[in-house]
């Protein structure tokens, strides 16, 4: 058991800077899991189970310049097929940033 203490507190998170605002209101940050190798003093990607919970935060809500315009597309699938003695048809709609 005093192994697997030393092997876990030899993980640790990378915490990078928040970026600027983005649409739609929400900004990001890298957050890695590594490892510092004892024999050549790298550091390593490990995966993120192995470091010590809870993770943090790569994401949290922002508040955009009032000169960040957000450019939003829609884009429409196709149509359904029309069954017999149909009133409607439907189709599939999806707003992307």
């Amino acid at each position: 058991m005093l192994m697997l203490t030393m092997l876990l507190s030899l993980h640790s998170w990378y915490v990078g800077e928040w970026e600027e605002c983005q649409c739609p209101g929400f900004t990001v940050r890298p957050v890695v899991c590594y490892i510092q190798d004892e024999i050549d003093g790298l550091y390593r990607v490990a995966s993120p189970t192995v470091c010590p919970s809870p993770r943090p935060s790569n994401l949290r809500p922002c508040t955009p310049s009032v000169n960040l315009v957000c450019h939003f597309i829609w884009m429409a699938g196709p149509w359904s097929e029309v069954p017999p003695r149909a009133a409607a048809i439907k189709f599939h709609i999806l707003c992307i940033l």
